[in-house]
């Protein structure tokens, strides 16, 4: 009870920390914030060199007033509204947006990190980041997705028969008994798509406003042309593979078959806040979490701050915390940040995984906690199953507990209590490795997921909210 407390305290005061931190408020003026500019040049190596770049503007939106609202569709709409103001208004983007006019360059608002995207050669990046008010300008950045999946068999799976190992071993029969499936929440995938045609994932399909494709090879409805993000969305809310069958989803291609971008994922998480109907924006459509089963190596400042934008919003992020294991620090980003969850990976005896990341991240232990993750039974592309290996599975099954917990407790849609709800129900695992020791660790976290003993604690949640004067 006393580590459940800390918990909650913990994360119900993350916005004053950010406040503290800056990430929350703007500054006076451009010239308050760093004059650092960063050129990173596309990879000599990428077979097919994307010349993008991301130009991130000094000024911060002040989000402490969607931060503290309590109503779900207004926290969102004072979300958005402070992130295109501090867009609108940033001091640099005019003279950004001449440059690039000038030379008939396209510009892509992100908003949600208060940056512009546009692709150009690099001299042109040279030129804008010499502009008063520009903090950065970053190209070329692929983050790691294809080490995610660790291994998949050529040969097909059969349907299961009965529920899947993994699903018993984080308590999933408890929370069906219970009669909890996820309905009501809607979780979101930034992944290299969804095959929504799988028996197992097209009923629960969430069309209005459900699907977004920044590459353009799937305007219309979702599709996977890898594999990776149907895998990842079987284990979130398929019928007979998923934690969370009765929840929606959505989804928003960040990747492809070939690599992520932050050009790609970017523009995603940005739709995932908002998502498009055909009549505009709808921060009222966002999906109550996010499942991103990627990460990158290095910290990034506009996904740093998109991950700020996300939780003004109540969104929570879940991460993969990546297979670069068992080295220590070796847990990826933005998994390291602390408005979201990382998630690590167990083997078949219910040990850390060898290839699961392992903290101390730059605040603390991580992952926040663990799941299985190797050789997982989950859908597959054209209607068939297969398994899976990687912290990108182990991800999934925390997200679709999430679902579950918002179901039960459905008055803490975008509270701290939902996290701690979940991390604090898990299976203690005391480890003495990578510089920590005891309860939180950085090999488990808090330990190993139990959405049963979660969907019990969120009962608890209903009956402190009764009582309440």
């Amino acid at each position: 009870m006393r580590s459940r407390c800390r918990l909650a305290a913990a994360f119900l005061t993350l916005a004053t920390a950010l406040g503290a931190a800056g990430l929350l408020t703007s500054p006076t003026s451009p010239r308050a914030a760093s004059r650092t500019v960063a050129i990173k040049a596309p990879p000599a190596t990428s077979a097919k060199p994307r010349n993008f770049w991301i130009a991130t503007f000094a000024q911060r939106p002040d989000l402490r007033a969607a931060v503290h609202e309590p109503d779900w569709n207004r926290r969102g709409q004072l979300a958005l509204t402070a992130l295109r103001r501090a867009y609108r208004t940033a001091t640099a983007r005019p003279a950004v947006l001449r440059v690039l006019a000038r030379r008939g360059i396209t510009a892509t608002p992100l908003w949600i990190s208060n940056a512009v995207l546009f692709h150009a050669p690099k001299h042109i990046a040279d030129r804008i980041a010499l502009i008063d008010g520009v903090t950065e300008v970053v190209g070329g950045r692929e983050l790691d997705l294809g080490a995610e999946v660790n291994a998949v068999p050529s040969h097909p799976q059969a349907a299961p028969a009965a529920v899947p190992t993994n699903l018993v071993e984080v308590g999933v029969p408890q929370a069906r008994a219970a009669g909890v499936t996820g309905r009501g929440a809607v979780i979101g995938i930034v992944d290299t798509g969804v095959d929504a045609r799988h028996p197992d994932l097209a009923y629960n399909f969430r069309s209005r406003g459900g699907w977004f494709d920044p590459t353009g090879r799937c305007p219309n409805a979702p599709c996977d042309d890898d594999g990776h993000g149907t895998a990842v969305a079987g284990l979130a809310v398929g019928k007979t593979t998923g934690v969370a069958p009765g929840a929606q989803w959505i989804a928003a291609r960040g990747c492809t078959a070939e690599q992520c971008t932050l050009e790609l994922v970017l523009q995603s998480l940005q739709f995932m806040l908002a998502p498009d109907a055909g009549r505009g924006i709808d921060p009222g459509l966002r999906p109550d979490f996010i499942n991103n089963s990627w990460s990158i190596k290095e910290p990034s400042t506009s996904l740093g701050r998109a991950m700020t934008a996300l939780h003004a919003a109540g969104i929570l992020d879940v991460f993969a915390a990546g297979n670069s294991g068992p080295a220590c620090r070796s847990v990826g980003f933005p998994a390291s940040q602390p408005e979201v969850v990382a998630v690590g990976a167990t083997d078949g005896t219910g040990q850390i995984a060898r290839f699961s990341g392992r903290g101390p991240g730059p605040l603390g232990p991580e992952p926040s906690l663990v799941a299985p993750g190797l050789d997982v039974l989950t859908t597959a592309v054209g209607g068939g199953y297969t398994r899976v290996s990687g912290t990108s599975m182990a991800a999934p099954e925390v997200t679709g507990t999430y679902a579950l917990v918002l179901e039960t407790a459905p008055q803490e849609r975008g509270s701290g209590a939902l996290y701690s709800t979940v991390v604090a129900s898990a299976g203690r695992r005391p480890a003495d490795t990578c510089l920590t020791t005891g309860v939180p660790n950085s090999d488990y976290g808090f330990g190993t997921l139990n959405a049963g003993a979660a969907v019990a604690a969120a009962r608890d949640l209903i009956g402190r909210a009764a009582t309440k004067p």
